[in-house]
């Protein structure tokens, strides 16, 4: 299956080996209770996850109070295969302050599981990050949220 986005739009992409089943990668990505505990940079949780994990569902992560949040990211699950696939699109928003309120193009996030020995190698790409800053703290907050998901599948610590 294939997702438009501009062409001149790099692509971040990341490997990663778990130590861990597929299956208990994929539960880490589609239980609220697990993706809150991972997702996000190391200074930057998510103070609420919302996931109606199915295709066609929404997720959502907010970020500062949960009555009034600086950021969330939101998108829409687009394909989903149990213990192999993950395709699901991306926005920022910000909404504090107002006057620096902003939105950012929608991407296409994927991430494929697969077994690995004993463990899985989860492959991720993230399509459709316009600016090279962007991409930058896009990356980065990926790098940082596979090592705290890569802690709580191995050990069920964050």
């Amino acid at each position: 299956m294939s997702y438009a986005v501009q062409s001149n739009q790099s692509a971040i992409a990341l490997e990663r080996i778990f130590r861990a089943p597929p299956a208990r990668v994929f539960k880490a990505w589609k239980t609220e209770a697990e993706f809150i505990r991972w997702f996000g940079a190391t200074d930057s949780r998510p103070s609420m996850v919302q996931l109606d994990f199915r295709v066609g569902g929404s997720w959502r992560a907010l970020f500062g109070p949960s009555d009034s949040p600086e950021t969330y990211l939101t998108g829409e699950y687009l394909e989903i295969e149990e213990n192999a696939k993950i395709v699901f699109t991306w926005n920022y928003v910000r909404c504090l302050p107002v006057a620096e309120a902003y939105r950012s193009p929608e991407s296409i996030v994927s991430v494929t599981l697969e077994p690995q020995g004993s463990g899985t190698r989860l492959c991720f790409e993230q399509r459709g990050v316009v600016s090279e800053d962007a991409r930058y703290n896009v990356r980065s907050g990926w790098n940082a949220s596979l090592t705290l998901l890569h802690n709580l599948v191995v050990g069920g610590s964050d």
